[in-house]
């Protein structure tokens, strides 16, 4: 795994220029602002896609980006919103890339996120390689939900469900449902292979099955924010599902035939897939499904 850890890190080496784990915060990373509804935008820094309700009651995010880019993004958010109240986080995932702005300005803010992923925020524990500090008392999250909560905020039903085990232990899509608008956070990654954080409870079976539910659930005209890359349709979803299914079914084929990991790897199976393999190579992804598997 610590070949896909390099990987991932290089991901985002490749998408901002300005970041390394040495990286030098004095300059502005590239922050793109999108208006996506009345009262709802996208504020991409560094790859990471931030979802901003911005109204009469004040200011609602989903995710926080890293906590080096915390400046940048309250910076937009401000821009936004006004200077209004950050009222409410939503984490979508534990991991520091979404998280991470919580240390910078989670005091006095509402914290919402699956119980794992509290859990997982308020320990140390290795991520990506790295050792991960267990966050301060502000920046963990303060109100949690096991299967779905329901908020209402700046005129949006706002539904946050579990699809946990799905990328990780803790994982929530968040649904603003006037708008049509779900972000899913990192159980895919637009148009490529995404990580499976195995480490911490995450399976490509159960990301087959949140797909599935998520295409059957919502509406097919729903706009798609994931954590990372391009918005998506329901039917690019169904796309990516199809992938996720027929790459299962061809590792799943020749684990029945008893080879093992490496001899599923070296046969080049996945070749039919390989314009996914950007973050992540397709022997990353059949270690992700053998693994899942088992």
């Amino acid at each position: 795994m610590n070949k896909a850890f390099i990987f991932f890190i290089l991901l985002y080496v490749m998408t901002t220029a300005s970041f390394s784990y040495s990286q030098d915060v004095s300059r502005a990373p590239k922050c793109k602002i999108t208006q996506l509804n009345p009262g709802l935008w996208e504020v991409t820094i560094a790859s990471v896609n931030v979802i901003v309700s911005a109204g009469s009651d004040g200011i609602l995010i989903v995710d926080a980006n890293y906590s080096e880019y915390a400046r940048f993004l309250k910076k937009a958010v401000d821009s936004i919103g006004g200077g209004k109240k950050l009222n409410y986080i939503v984490d979508t995932h534990w991991h520091f890339d979404h998280t991470g702005g919580q240390k910078i300005f989670g005091k006095g803010t509402k914290i919402i996120s699956h119980i794992n992923a509290k859990e997982l925020l308020s320990k140390d524990d290795i991520l990506l390689g790295d050792t991960q500090k267990a966050y301060p008392g502000y920046a963990v999250p303060n109100i949690t939900f096991s299967d779905s909560l329901a908020l209402k905020f700046n005129d949006s039903d706002i539904i946050i469900t579990s699809v946990t085990g799905s990328h990780s232990a803790g994982d929530a899509v968040v649904y603003f449902k006037k708008e049509k608008l779900l972000h899913i956070g990192d159980i895919i990654f637009a148009d490529e292979f995404p990580f499976v954080d195995m480490e911490h409870g995450g399976s490509v079976i159960r990301i087959l099955e949140s797909l599935n539910k998520i295409i059957s659930t919502y509406p097919p005209d729903t706009r798609i924010v994931p954590g990372h890359g391009r918005i998506y349709s329901i039917s690019d979803l169904k796309d990516y599902a199809g992938m996720v299914e027929r790459t299962i079914g061809i590792v799943r084929k020749e684990k029945q035939k008893g080879k093992s990991l490496t001899e599923i790897q070296t046969g080049n199976v996945l070749e039919e897939y390989k314009e996914y393999a950007v973050s992540f190579s397709c022997n990353d992804w059949i270690e992700y499904i053998f693994k899942s598997l088992e």
